[in-house]
């Protein structure tokens, strides 16, 4: 079994293919042989008994009447026979036989048994056959019989040579066809093992191999196929990973390095300074810290919570608080920066509002932080929109974060929420941030039991839809009224330099 699971595959369908077919013809030709052999030696004993029993009736009356001439002349006809070697008339009174014919050569035996037809196979290869004869009294004597086998020996021979001969041709025809079969199954095979050992030494997976049967065969060839398609579409999202890593590495570096630099600057202008400076210059330095430092800080939290995301360590609390608070409360947060960039935000309510709902506060917060930011930091001119809504059925709640700023290519959508991930390059240099925002924000979505989608145009805006479970809601109160922070406006607008602004006033 060893040395055959080493063969190559050409060598065992072969074997298959012809080995078995082959056994079972030397089989078939081995049982024709030995029944063939068989019916010809029932022939011969059926051909000399016959004729033993024709002499016997022929010579009965001569033998009791003793006429050895008579005898004699009835078997001389026999002995001329070329199977017929000798003949003998027996006669049981004088127990001696009493005219014999043929070679003198060869003797007649007389068996134990007189009263019985029998016929022997004698050691040097001939055939005795006795017959007796019999009459009202009683047996009288038999015809004794010695033939040779020489015409036995030339019809198996015969069979011999035609089973040998039916036995090769019908092994040229299965050959010829076997070899035809292999060929037609092996050598799609062969093609698809020269395939992919060529694309193993050049890993170039652009290769496909053409099905041209509908059998397993080609269904193997449009899995490989497939495979391929796969291999080739993971390889291009391992290097887009790798590149947007890279890219998330140089990004965050620069992203660090400006807080850093920003707290670093004005403590260190803090301290040379000292008393020279007046309480407002003071005030303004120590919230300028304080704002570079709330940033860094979101920076890191953001790669931590990354972190514990692929790790599978993220964790969930389910408590009771009020969504409209929390909303209220980020609205009230991202005043400053809505104020500064003189757009308008706003807030509503599609259905009755929960008093409370049951979830992870925390985490809803930083999902409300992380949208509403990013609509606020890619928007320059026009809204920014949050609208939610209950699907009480579902115990579903939905809110919609809409603005109108930069959008997203469509052929972007999907990459979308792949961490390191943003829409383009340029919106980095731009915009500045890790790409981690919406990775982590779908992470939450799906870890609060929710999903998030997105719709958007290039141009003209995007949308951000995104459901939680809300717990059961059937002893919570509802209200129509939302928080205080529904709406704020600036008339004037203001110009910046997002997060370089405080390494230029070092």
């Amino acid at each position: 079994m060893k040395i055959f699971s080493s063969l190559s595959v050409r060598t065992k369908l072969t074997i298959v293919v012809a080995g078995i077919p082959t056994l079972a013809l030397i089989i078939v030709c081995a049982g024709f042989l030995i029944n063939n052999v068989s019916m010809l030696r029932e022939a011969k004993y059926s051909q000399l008994k016959t004729q033993a029993e024709i002499l016997a009736f022929n010579c009965s009356a001569a033998l009791q009447l003793k006429q050895r001439e008579e005898c004699k002349a009835l078997l001389e006809p026999v002995v001329s026979q070329p199977t017929v070697e000798l003949v003998g008339l027996y006669s049981s009174d004088d127990n001696e036989f009493l005219v014999v014919a043929g070679d003198s050569h060869f003797k007649l035996e007389v068996p134990e048994l007189q009263s019985e037809t029998a016929v022997d196979f004698t050691q040097d290869g001939f055939l005795d056959v006795w017959f007796p004869i019999r009459d009202a009294g009683g047996v009288i004597g038999a015809v004794a019989l010695k033939a040779n086998t020489n015409d036995l020996k030339q019809q198996m021979r015969n069979s011999v040579w035609s089973a040998l001969w039916l036995a090769t041709m019908t092994l040229l025809t299965c050959g010829l066809i076997s070899l035809v079969s292999i060929r037609g199954v092996l050598e799609p095979i062969l093609k698809l093992a020269s395939v992919a050992k060529r694309i193993t030494l050049s890993e170039d997976y652009s290769a496909r191999v053409k099905a041209v049967t509908q059998d397993e065969v080609g269904e193997l060839y449009e899995s490989f196929n497939r495979l391929l398609d796969r291999v080739e579409t993971t390889q291009g999202d391992l290097r887009e990973a790798s590149e947007a890593k890279s890219r998330f590495l140089a990004n965050t570096s620069h992203e660090i390095r400006t807080p850093l630099n920003a707290i670093m600057g004005f403590v260190e202008l803090l301290q040379k300074t000292g008393d020279q400076i007046t309480p407002a210059e003071r005030a303004d330095y120590l919230e300028t810290i304080r704002g570079s430092s709330r940033h860094l800080l979101t920076l890191i939290n953001d790669i931590l919570d990354l972190s514990k995301i692929e790790a599978g360590q993220m964790v969930y609390e389910s408590i009771r608080f009020s969504p409209d608070q929390v909303i209220s409360e980020v609205f009230s947060v991202m005043r400053a920066k809505i104020e500064e960039k003189s757009l308008r935000l706003e807030y509503d309510w599609a259905t009755p509002i929960p008093a409370t709902i049951l979830s992870d506060e925390s985490r809803f917060r930083q999902l409300l932080f992380n949208l509403v930011g990013n609509a606020v930091k890619f928007t320059t001119v026009g809204h920014v929109t949050l609208t939610a809504r209950l699907l009480r059925s579902e115990e579903l709640l939905e809110f919609e974060v809409a603005d109108t700023g930069i959008g997203i290519p469509q052929d972007k959508l999907t990459a979308l929420f792949q961490p390191f991930v943003q829409a383009d390059s340029s919106v980095t240099r731009r915009f500045g941030g890790t790409g981690l925002g919406l990775a982590i924000c779908k992470h939450i979505s799906e870890g609060l039991g929710g999903t998030i989608r997105v719709n958007s145009e290039l141009g003209k805006g995007s949308s951000f839809i995104v459901t939680l479970k809300t717990g059961d809601l059937s002893d919570v109160e509802f209200t129509n009224t939302v928080g205080e922070q529904s709406t704020i406006t600036r008339p004037a607008r203001i110009e910046r330099l997002p997060d370089k602004l405080p390494n230029c006033r070092i």
